[in-house]
């Protein structure tokens, strides 16, 4: 009797999207495949499965380990910031925020090298999304957002605080899950917070969503 033959075929395309792919996803694909696939074909493949699992655990965990503190990395959303990230997470969109924490606060620029908040905003929404957003905090809510309620938010919407005196849009973030968003504290710089904190819960103005 033949057996059905496993979708899982070492070749150079395979072990070159093991090598280049985040480690993260990695570690859950890997997982999943061997909560799937029936031992008796696992053993039938079992050297390959040892390839992946050594990339998964080798490899590309190398390359991450590379990250200073200051750019940080993915791994550090998960254990400084309690970000659990899943394959269906935006990895790009947590690898790009990761480079930019602890990049200083700096009114009017948008570089690494220090960055106010709607810079840092359009920064990761030109390199994730390949969207322009406008300069101006004010403008990013009014040209290029549609409001959405603190309860319809998703990865990757916007988060508006009105920090003055008025109710004008002054500071923007970036979420990202479970209340967390990124941002360019004018203390901190480049940053993670949680939404329920009281200074950012008592300032809230609204969400928006990118069109």
């Amino acid at each position: 009797m033949t057996t059905s033959p496993c979708p899982l075929q070492t070749s150079s395309h395979t072990l070159t999207f093991l090598k280049s792919y985040n480690l993260t996803v990695l570690r859950s694909y890997a997982l999943t495949v061997l909560r799937f696939y029936d031992l008796t074909v696992l053993r039938s493949y079992g050297l390959l499965i040892t390839i992946f699992l050594f990339l998964c655990t080798s490899c590309h965990t190398r390359r991450y380990a590379t990250y200073t503190p200051a750019t940080n990395s993915t791994i550090a959303l998960s254990t400084n910031y309690g970000i659990r990230l899943t394959p269906r997470d935006n990895h790009t969109l947590y690898n790009t925020v990761a480079q930019w924490l602890g990049t200083p606060y700096r009114s009017g620029q948008n570089t690494m090298r220090g960055t106010d908040c709607s810079g840092f905003a359009g920064n990761i929404y030109r390199t994730v999304y390949k969207k322009n957003l406008a300069r101006s905090t004010a403008d990013i809510l009014r040209l290029n957002c549609s409001r959405i309620s603190r309860q319809n938010l998703r990865e990757g919407d916007l988060v508006f605080f009105a920090t003055g005196i008025t109710k004008k849009a002054s500071h923007v973030g970036i979420y990202l899950k479970d209340d967390k968003f990124a941002h360019a504290s004018t203390s901190k710089g480049v940053i993670i917070s949680n939404l329920n904190e009281t200074y950012y819960r008592k300032r809230w103005l609204t969400g928006g969503r990118v069109r």
